[in-house]
């Protein structure tokens, strides 16, 4: 038998594992099927065992079916991306952009409900009393509207936490082509972002 280990953090669409999912990931593809073994999460170890060794473009395949793995169930990945880096972000009282995701106009249309996904945030912060939100701007209509949230982010006053968070589901319209977050702080003297990214999810 052969181990393969990730890292659940780094390899890993969202930094999620559903084990259940991963499993039929796995086994889906033909190349793979007769070979696997077991799935074992420990901490931020993701080791996938095999009857043998791998041929290297077999270990590329299933580098890549962990890489595409959203471990929520009933949800696949559509496209994400890092708004702020290393050099934290002053977050002021006023909503302000973080950046945006980018998708094309129809990726939900083949969901199980038409336009239902997920957004996902995760973020270093320092600080309390902030919110964010992932609104859509109609480059046509010339409008904004609110997709997901307002969501409290965790308090952390005094030091650099980690944080995800999921949205409720959403309904994006089907000729979205970006996402945008925002941020506002509340009640905290100051607040700073880095490190933060965003995922878009569609319901299967």
């Amino acid at each position: 038998m052969t181990d393969y280990v990730y890292s659940v953090s780094n390899d890993t669409a969202i930094g999620i594992v559903y084990q259940p999912k991963l499993r039929r990931e796995v086994t889906r593809d033909p190349t793979l099927f007769d070979l696997y073994q077991s799935i074992v999460v420990d901490g931020d170890d993701l080791t996938i065992s095999t009857s043998s060794a791998l041929s290297s473009e077999k270990e590329a395949v299933l580098g890549a079916v962990v890489a595409a793995h959203v471990g929520v169930p009933n949800f696949e990945f559509v496209s994400s991306a890092l708004l702020v880096g290393r050099d934290p972000l002053t977050v002021g009282v006023d909503w302000a952009d973080l950046g945006f995701v980018v998708t094309t106009p129809g990726a939900f249309l083949d969901s199980g409900d038409q336009g239902a996904g997920k957004a996902v945030m995760s973020a270093l912060t320092d600080g309390t009393g902030c919110q964010m939100r992932g609104i859509h701007r109609d480059a046509d209509e010339g409008n904004e509207t609110v997709l997901c949230g307002p969501f409290d982010v965790p308090d952390h006053e005094g030091a650099w936490d980690f944080f995800t968070m999921f949205s409720y589901g959403c309904t994006f319209p089907l000729n979205m082509t970006e996402l945008c977050l925002q941020a506002r702080r509340q009640t905290a003297t100051s607040f700073q972002v880095k490190g933060c990214s965003m995922t878009l999810l569609k319901k299967v």
